[in-house]
């Protein structure tokens, strides 16, 4: 096998699952592999776990590289105690400057440390534990951004795109982990729609129409998966003769 040659592999980019860990583990059993956490804005690196194959769930993304910290923490910017969920906040060494011509978005998303000695940390918008053993923990999301073969994709950003069509008067983008279509438009129509905002990782596979409903009933969890066209015209009631 071509692999037996690797020694030593580093994974990042996208959760890795316990799953794959454990077929590595099992096929590869000399490989040393590493679950890397990090983002463009700490250069790319920041945490990192040594996958053992044991693992259950979503694999941890370890402790801080040298130079790095990492903090989970409240809404109200304290540190919550180890096993809370909170949002992971990264420091130290390769923080990027901000966001270039983008100062409010910068001025979010690093903000002052919290020893107050001019140093600054990164919110990642990423929600994590620290375990008791120290290791974090990637439960997922504090907004709705996604990630599509490993590169974000704010949804927010793709709904202004279509509606910025004039026969279009809401839209709302949602992940699925699987999809078909039967669209009311055509999917050449809307995907040519997408791409002129949007690069090729951020247009969809699956389009989809919907009855107009309020966020308050249903909101997005309540809406149909694509491939399941919802039509829900009243008919008119049955009476004997």
């Amino acid at each position: 096998m071509a692999l037996r040659c690797l020694r030593v592999l580093h994974l990042s980019g996208e959760p890795l699952r316990a799953r794959l860990a454990q077929d590595l583990a099992t096929r590869l059993p000399h490989l040393r592999v590493r679950n890397i956490y990090g983002a463009t804005e700490v250069c790319a690196d920041a945490t990192a776990h040594q996958v053992t194959g044991r693992e259950t769930g979503n694999v941890p993304i370890g402790t801080p590289l040298p130079g790095v910290t990492a903090r989970v923490l409240h809404e109200d910017g304290g540190s919550v105690p180890d096993g809370t969920t909170g949002e992971l906040v990264i420091g130290g060494a390769g923080l990027a400057l901000g966001y270039v011509g983008d100062p409010a978005r910068t001025a979010a998303r690093f903000v002052p440390a919290a020893d107050g000695v001019g140093r600054r940390e990164y919110r990642t918008g990423d929600l994590a534990v620290r375990r008791t053993d120290g290791a974090l923990e990637v439960l997922g999301r504090a907004d709705r951004q996604i990630k599509v073969r490993g590169v974000r994709v704010e949804p927010a950003e793709v709904e202004t795109a279509l509606v910025d069509h004039a026969a279009i008067a809401e839209a709302l983008v949602v992940q699925r982990d699987r999809a078909g279509h039967a669209p009311s438009w055509s999917p050449t129509s809307i995907r040519r729609l997408r791409n002129r905002a949007r690069p090729s990782y951020g247009a969809s596979c699956a389009n989809g129409s919907s009855p107009p409903r309020s966020p308050t009933r249903g909101g997005r969890r309540g809406l149909a998966s694509p491939g399941v066209r919802q039509d829900r015209r009243r008919q008119p009631a049955r009476t004997r003769p």
